[in-house]
């Protein structure tokens, strides 16, 4: 049948042609099933698919609650939680319907990990704590907690997971610290027995600005303390006469503190993290320039980073 007498059949009956087929060649395949629910009848697909359709990726968290180490008899005891945000497309999220596998590392003072534990998280398990406790010796210094999607077994590779275990996590979700298994000279975190010592150095900045500063750096030092079962001490404020760099800066003194220095660098929107082991505390907030640079940095470039923020603190007076 032609498509001419289609359409003279449509007019005589009152009816509409029907629209054009859905061309989903170009459309990610996650998004098919919403296009076709919600766009078949736009005229403009792409916005459509902007507006219907956006993908929100799934999230993972690993969240140490609890992280207890008694040198002297060498025992560690750990609870941790796994959260997970389901991908999101449109309105429709897509639970997690696959095992998971989360892992507890230990790393001695040489730097040689050691893998104690592998927790199989199937998905109605997401959200609960798990507890391990185990003798690791008093050697033990950081510690390690990743979650991944694959387990390879058997394996043959120098890990010692493989070693002790017979198998190898791969496809790495997520980790604490964050991002230990992304960069490339991974973040390493001491376990810690005691608390770290906190303080806000000052240098032109106004003095109800660094006062400011003190109990949101406690707070947020406090925050992440609180799994290894301990609360930051009050800061030490203190105005030095040498001249610090412009802006926010966090320092730790440990290279093994840089995760909870990231922590306070977050909730002051600090624009730098480094170790220094010549620092007068463990963790130390600088806040340098003088009132007016220090101003124009928090208004305009503390978001910034790299290239930009440089180009940002350069205009500032």
């Amino acid at each position: 049948m032609s498509a001419a007498l289609v359409l003279s059949l449509l007019a005589c009956d009152g009816g509409e042609p029907p629209p054009p087929a859905l061309d989903l060649s170009t459309v990610p395949a996650v998004q098919h099933d919403c296009a076709a629910a919600q766009c078949a009848a736009s005229a403009d697909l792409l916005a459509c698919l902007e507006q219907s359709c956006a993908v929100e990726p799934a999230s993972w968290v690993v969240d140490p609650q609890s992280v207890r180490y008694n040198r002297a008899d060498g025992i560690l005891h750990v609870e941790v939680a796994v959260q997970h945000t389901p991908m999101k497309v449109g309105e429709a999220s897509t639970p997690y319907a696959e095992e998971s596998y989360l892992g507890v590392t230990v790393l001695d003072r040489a730097g040689q990990d050691i893998d104690l534990a592998v927790q199989t998280v199937f998905p109605a398990q997401i959200g609960e704590p798990f507890t391990f406790s185990a003798e690791v010796g008093g050697e033990v210094q950081d510690i390690i907690f990743g979650l991944w999607g694959e387990k390879i077994e058997p394996c043959d590779v120098d890990r010692s997971g493989c070693r002790n275990f017979g198998f190898v996590l791969d496809k790495s979700l997520a980790a604490w610290p964050p991002l230990t298994y992304i960069e490339p000279q991974p973040r390493r975190q001491r376990i810690l027995e005691a608390a770290p010592s906190l303080m806000i150095q000052g240098s032109g900045a106004p003095a109800d600005t660094l006062a400011a500063a003190a109990p949101r750096a406690q707070a947020a030092l406090s925050a992440e303390l609180e799994r290894f079962g301990l609360e930051a001490p009050a800061p030490t404020v203190t105005l030095g006469e040498s001249a610090l760099p412009l802006g926010l800066q966090v320092l730790h003194r440990d290279p093994h503190d840089g995760p909870l220095a990231s922590a306070v660098a977050d909730a002051l929107g600090a624009s730098a993290v480094a170790a220094d082991a010549r620092l007068p505390a463990d963790i130390v907030v600088q806040i340098g320039g003088d009132s007016a640079a220090f101003d124009c940095h928090q208004q305009s470039c503390a978001a910034l980073t790299d290239t930009a923020l440089q180009e940002c603190m350069a205009q500032c007076p």
